[in-house]
Formats: structure tokens, sequence, C-alpha cells
């Protein structure tokens, strides 16, 4: 078996939801693939194809992805193409920016790059970039000054520091710029969730007041918890403001209410989700006992529930609704209800969600119920990058961007601090003392003093955690182009091995006095945005839905109701038959097949009693019923797959003993087209070794009638 070969069924094997794999289990397969493989064949392969590479952010990539690329790019590197071309290769990166050590990124790979490792034959260019043309003057003298302190003060094991004491930058800008640090003194969380919002605040106010708009603000946080706190405290005050969480639209309450109806519509039984729905309720209409009001509506039934609320202005007749698709339902729930006053993003996203759900997998009111609460953590309001609001963002998402403004709250971390963290010991060099040779063992100081095996362990996870921490604290101060505004908290007893610390101790180092002195300030803290440009201001678009029945508008659906002429409603009549008997292989399927159609707002509750009739009559009757039982195998809207011919695929047929009998469904009269059809079923179905023994003709009208051809 080839090598590629061995790859595809190894792929194969992985089943993840709608087929997609993560990239750490692609890396893991392709690497226990060609592990061993001289000249592993799918590297050839591609080889021919591609002789060109180029990886960015290089400081992120793993071990498993940095071996399996290394083949193919000494293959391109050391070959030629037929016109004597050799290939290239471009690697960049930048270590201090190294971040994601903890989904795999491994900064010492570009760092033994950069300095002695040597993997291909072809000798390598290293190249440093020294110009920052990002930054204003203050800004990068700033950082220059305070990472080389921090590199001799903070950071122990030398190929880090010196990563940060060669990484002076060349400025380019010739404006000032700034850059402001504050000292804010308190003693616990809720004091610090009081002030750091408040000062943020003051700086975005300063800011406006020079000609910058809130568009120009980025505010960068360690943790998710401190964007919330900041997000609520600037829309009490009535700061536009955009965050990956607070534009979440399982975050809207209108949205979680239209959500609870359509679950409680489904499944009435779940009383949790129409109280839910009642507290919103009972919030938007200021009901004042809101006990009394649960009482009233908790214990009733769907139909029950939607009259009880009309002696609060609610006309919404159930029944007639269920008839609508699943998007026309929601917009009906939020304009009998009155959602929207307005404008509301969050409306507009989710009917949107809606509607591309409905189109791409299942018009389900249950399914999309269940694929919301899957992705609840992703369906969010997109936002133009023009939108005029302050940007509110972890230190993480913020890499590779760059804002005129950066407010970075919170800066106090001790570098040291993990949450649980753990490494492996080796128990025993001989594999035959023990049969475990390994353990994960939770790291603590005591790793220090055991052996020198957990000394050398000990050095190494301490080493990573400043850097890894500290890279944080860099990603952070360079992402500004202007202005950076840095709030953290002030200690008694500076240490070097907290961000508080370092920013202390480093003003300490260039005479401040941090004893007398909240706030210190570098370069021109008045400067105006430079280049403004006037912007025609926002108009916010108005929420607008109105029913069809208002416009007297007549929507064609598969509803046959909806249909206007007696011909009509025959052809959608048969249509549906069609449709529900692809489901139907025996009597007992057929109060189920019309339930799920129903549930997929394919056909009506009424329709659907219009047409069992019609369905019991053809599975029952005298000359059918033993084509719908246990001794045929039955194939409902099968493909016919002919090579050099055109796919067929009748109604139904059945196999007893490899032969076949053939039957197709009709409405109207009859028409000699019908029976060559049959024939073009009959030949694919003997091309596909089968013995066709009868063709038979569904005549579905005001009775069943069989033409057998």
């Amino acid at each position: 078996m080839s090598l590629l070969n061995e790859i595809n069924l190894a792929l194969n094997d992985i089943k993840t939801e709608e087929n997609k794999m993560l990239i750490s289990e692609f890396n893991t397969i392709i690497s226990n693939e060609i592990k061993n493989q001289p000249t592993p064949y799918i590297y050839e392969r591609i080889g021919e194809k591609f002789k060109h590479y180029f990886i960015d952010e290089f400081q992120d990539t793993s071990e498993l992805q940095w071996e399996n690329i290394k083949p193919l790019m000494e293959n391109t590197l050391s070959g030629e193409n037929l016109n004597q071309e050799k290939g290239t290769a471009m690697i960049v990166g930048d270590a201090k920016q190294a971040i994601y050590r903890w989904r795999g990124g491994k900064a010492e790979q570009f760092l033994g790059l950069i300095n002695t490792d040597e993997p291909f034959t072809t000798p390598k260019e290293v190249i440093r970039l020294e110009s920052n043309y990002r930054s204003h003057e203050a800004i990068i003298d700033f950082n220059n000054s305070l990472f080389q302190f921090l590199a001799l003060q903070s950071i122990n094991f030398k190929t880090y520091s010196e990563l940060y004491t060669n990484a002076t930058q060349k400025i380019q800008s010739k404006q000032k710029g700034c850059v402001s640090v504050s000292f804010l003194e308190y003693a616990n969380k809720e004091e610090s969730n009081e002030l750091y919002p408040e000062a943020i605040l003051e700086h975005i106010n300063e800011s406006l007041a020079l000609k910058y708009r809130l568009q120009d603000i980025c505010i960068l946080v360690r943790k998710k918890d401190q964007a919330k706190v900041i997000a609520s405290f600037l829309g009490e005050k009535g700061i536009k403001f955009t965050s990956s969480d607070s534009l979440l639209l399982s975050n809207a309450s209108e949205v979680n209410f239209i959500n609870q109806l359509l679950q409680f519509i489904m499944e009435p039984s779940d009383k949790k989700n129409v109280l839910k729905a009642l507290h919103f309720l009972a919030e938007k209409w200021a009901i004042e006992d809101k006990h009394a009001f649960f009482s009233e509506l908790i214990h009733l039934e769907t139909d029950q529930f939607f009259q009880g609320l009309k002696p609060y202005g609610i006309d919404f007749d159930l029944k007639k609704e269920l008839q609508l698709p699943l998007y026309d339902l929601a917009e009906s729930l939020i304009r009998h209800f009155k959602l929207v006053d307005g404008s509301n993003a969050y409306i507009q996203f989710y009917l949107e969600s809606i509607l591309d759900f409905t189109q791409k997998k299942s018009s389900s009111i249950l399914e999309y119920l269940e694929y919301f609460e899957l992705n609840k953590n992703s369906l969010k309001v997109s936002t133009s990058e023009d939108a005029d609001a302050v940007k509110i963002m972890t230190i993480h998402s913020s890499k590779g961007l760059e804002f005129p403004i950066v407010i970075a709250p919170y800066m106090e971390m001790d570098v040291y601090k993990d949450i649980k963290p753990q490494e492996w010991v080796n128990l025993s060099s001989n594999a035959e003392e023990t049969k475990v040779q390994e353990t994960l063992l939770d790291f603590s100081k005591d790793f220090e003093n055991y052996n020198e095996q957990t000394l050398e362990i000990y050095d190494d996870h301490r080493a990573k955690q400043e850097l890894d921490q500290f890279n944080v604290f860099y990603v952070a101060l360079t992402r500004p182009a202007e202005k950076l505004f840095i709030l953290t908290k002030k200690e008694k007893s500076p240490k070097v091995n907290t961000f508080q610390g370092v920013l202390a101790l480093y003003l300490e180092s260039i005479g401040e006095n941090i004893s007398t002195q909240n706030q210190f300030i570098f370069g021109d803290i008045n400067q105006e945005k430079v280049d403004i440009e006037e912007k025609e201001e926002e108009q916010e678009l108005c929420f607008i839905s109105s029913s069809k029945e208002s416009h007297k508008i007549n929507v064609v659906t598969k509803s046959g109701e909806l249909w206007d002429s007696d011909q009509q409603k025959a052809i959608q009549k048969g249509n549906t038959i069609h449709l529900v008997m692809s489901l139907i292989n025996f009597p007992e399927d057929i109060d189920e097949a019309l339930n799920y159609f129903i549930s997929k707002n394919d056909i009506s509750i009424d329709e659907s009693k219009t047409i069992k009739p019609s369905l019991v009559a053809i599975v029952n009757h005298p000359n059918l019923k033993d084509y719908f039982s246990e001794a045929v195998i039955g194939y409902n809207e099968t493909d016919l797959l002919i090579k050099d011919k055109p796919i067929l695929r009748p109604d139904r047929f059945v196999v007893k003993n490899n032969v076949v009998t053939i039957i197709d469904y009709k409405t109207g009269l009859k028409d000699p087209k019908y029976k060559a059809q049959l024939y073009d079923y009959k030949d694919a179905l003997e091309e596909l070794k089968f013995k066709v023994d009868k063709m038979l003709l569904i005549y579905i009208n005001e009775t069943i009638t069989i033409e057998e051809v």
C-alpha cells in the first residue's frame, strides 16, 4: 500500500462534527505516517507543484508542524526545476510575540533558527528588521528602555534575556506620541473593578477632546471577565463599544426570549423555557406582582398560553402562525411581542442566522434551536471596521493588529503564577525496574530541591513562564501607534516578577518618584489626532417588519391552502404526496412521516389531514399492500447511477429474491411519457443485474388507480 493511501485511510478514520478536523489531529496523523520514511511520497508529489514557501508568525508553530513541513522545504531548497530554478523559503516571526505556547507554539524553534540551528543543507540568511514604522517616538523610546530593563532584571534565562536586550527598535515616525503610566491604589477585586473603568473613561474623554474618535481607541485586557466589567460600565455611561462577548447573540435577552418561546412551542412539557420567557415579559412590561403573573400562565398548554396573553395586548394565533416557515414565524414573534422599537442589530443578525440555516441545512425549528445552542459562542453581530465605537478585546486576540490609541488596564500579573501547572518526571532510567517510567506531577517549588533532574525541569519551567508572560506584556504595549495608556496597581514593595513591579522599578531606575506620584507621562499627552477626517454621521437603520396580510400579498409556499385554482391544488397535492411517500416503507410510517414534514414546515397540519386518506389508501390497497410489507426490501427516491447515462430516480422500487417491482406515483390524466419513464428505470435496474418483474403506475386522484405497464 502506498504512503498516500495509508494517509487517506488514516484521515477517513477521523470522525468529527461536520467532517471538520482539528489541525492538531491532522499534524499528528501526518507525523505518524511519514515517520522513518526516507523520501516521503506525499512531499515528493507536493514538491513537484510548489517551489516557493512563506511561513508567517513562525514563533507560534508547533514542533509537529515544523517537523512535518521541514522535509517539504528541504526538497524545495535542494532541488531544481527543468529551468534550473531553485526553490525558496522565507520564514518570518518574532519570538517576543510568542504567546500561544498553551496551544502548541514553541518560540524556541524560532530562536534556534535565528541563532545556531541549520535545518537545511542550503545556508540560511538572517535579516533583522530593526525599524518600527507603526508607533510614534515616545512609544518606541519607552518600550526600548522598559524591555531592556526587564531583560536585565526579570528574565533569568540568558537566551530569552538576550532576545529583549537586542530588540531595540529604530524610530521612523516624526510625531512625538505619548505614553502614560498610572498606578491605582485599591485593596481588593471589587475596588479594582470600580477604579479601572473610571480611569478608562477619563482617558477616553481626554482623547475625544483631542479630536480622536471612539473607533481610534482599543482597550486591551488579559481576561474576559475584565472585558465584561469595562463593557458594562461604558454601556451605563453611554459610550459605544464593541467586544467579542458583547456582540454574542446569546447575550441578547430578546433573542433568548424568541428561542425560549420556540422551544416551548415544540416541547410544551418543558416548563423551564416558559418560565424564562415569562420572566422576560414581566421585566419588559414592568409587572408588579410577578408571582401572580407566573402562576396565571406557567401551567397552560401552548394554545391556552398565547390566549392568556391577550389581556396584555398580544394577539398571537399559534395555529395560524405555525403554518409559516421558521424565518417568518420568528419575525412574527418579534412583531407581536414588540421586541424592537428602532434599530436592533442582535435581532437583525439573529434573523440572518435563521435565514442562512434554513437555506443551507434545514427548516426544522428544533434543529435550528440545537444549532443555536451548539454555536452560541460564535454567533454574533458582525460590525464594520468603520463603526465609531471603542474596541474591547483580549491581548491574545489583538496580536498582529494596531490602533491609534491603546488603553491597557489591569496590567498586573505575577509572572510565575500558573493554573494547575504540571510537568513530566522520569521515575527510572532502567525500564526493568518499573513499568511506569514517567509520571505527570503537579509543578511546585519542591521541584527545585528534589534532585538534579527536577531542578532542571524547575529552571526550564520558570524560564518559559518568564518568556511567555513578558511576551504578553510586550504584545500589549506595542499595539498603539500614537498613544499608550497603562493602568496598573500600586504596590508598597514592587517586585521584578510582576508587571506592576517591573513598571514601578523601571520608573525608579530612570529617576521618577513613585512614592509621591501616581501618573507618569512621556511625550506629548495633549497631541491632537493628525489628519483627522470628517465623516458623515451614521444613521441607524430601523427594524421594519409587517405581515404579508397587511399588504394583501399571497405568498406561494408548499402549503396547498395557498393555491387559488383547483388545478394548482391538485398539482400541489400530488407533489406533497410524493414528498411524504418518500419516507414510507410500512403503513405505520405514515404518521411519523407526516409529523416530520410538519416539523420542518414543509406541510401544514391541515394539509396533512387532507392527504392522509390517500396515503392510507395506497399502502393498504389490496393490490399494493404487499409492496409495503416486511416481505420486500423497499427503496424510495433512490438514485440509479449508470456510467455515461443520466441519473434516474424512481419513486419506489421493491426487491424480493433479486426480482424488482417498479412503482411510480402520478396525479391527473394518463400520459404515454410516464410509460417511457418506467422503461428507462427498467433498463437501468437490469444493467445493475436486477430482474424487473412488474412496472406499476399509481394514479392518485379521487380514487387510487393502478396501471401495470
